[in-house]
């Protein structure tokens, strides 16, 4: 998962080859169409305009999260119906920019995807920084290679081992935790309980 970085991109795709799925985060991309759709305008009046921008908005996100590709295409011919009138420019943008990379960022081809941001990720990144490297920038890159094999590889087996034999709690999501007191919860039952369900 990247950015909205076409170079990333061109770069993954040319080490890779087809067979790896590149997917764009969707936080990224929401913040990349949120600054263009400030910049739509009406001649009609302001509260027009802010009308188109909060309908750009409801459109995109349609856009974004289709079922499947069916949905995307009825979603993207109602956008292009209204845009093409309404505001020529935003729409060349989105035809030009976004409709050509589809696949890597609406839902309707992103099937077996888990996650739909980078979040995790920037996460890790800022505890890096912040607690590995004390947020210092001028470590040389043989420096950097060493201490992510050395020290982080080394801390993250550790807290991998701990969370297995049971001396760290390992942190869950809340669907997780739901899932798991339902475990729990339905081992309380006693077995006679469950045969007469």
């Amino acid at each position: 998962m990247i950015n909205c970085s076409v170079t990333e991109m061109d770069a993954i795709l040319s080490t890779f080859g087809t067979e790896v799925q590149v997917l764009v985060c969707h936080w990224h991309i929401r913040r990349a169409w949120e600054k263009k759709v400030k910049k739509i305008e009406s001649s009609i009046s302001t509260t027009y305009s802010k009308a188109l921008r909060k309908k750009a908005l409801v459109y995109l996100s349609s856009l974004m999260y289709a079922k499947d590709p069916e949905e995307f295409d009825v979603k993207w011919n109602e956008f292009r119906q209204c845009y093409l009138v309404e505001d020529i420019t935003f729409y060349t943008y989105m035809f030009d920019y976004y409709y050509p990379k589809r696949e890597k960022w609406s839902k309707a081809w992103r099937e077996g995807a888990q996650f739909h941001t980078k979040n995790l990720i920037e996460s890790w990144h800022n505890q890096l920084k912040t607690h590995y490297l004390k947020r210092t920038r001028k470590h040389r890159i043989d420096y950097i290679i060493w201490f992510l094999t050395q020290v982080v590889d080394c801390a993250y087996r550790q807290s991998i081992l701990q969370v297995f034999h049971g001396f760290e709690d390992m942190s869950l999501t809340k669907e997780e935790k739901k899932r798991h007191t339902q475990r729990m919860n339905l081992m309380m039952i006693p077995l006679q309980n469950i045969f007469q369900l």
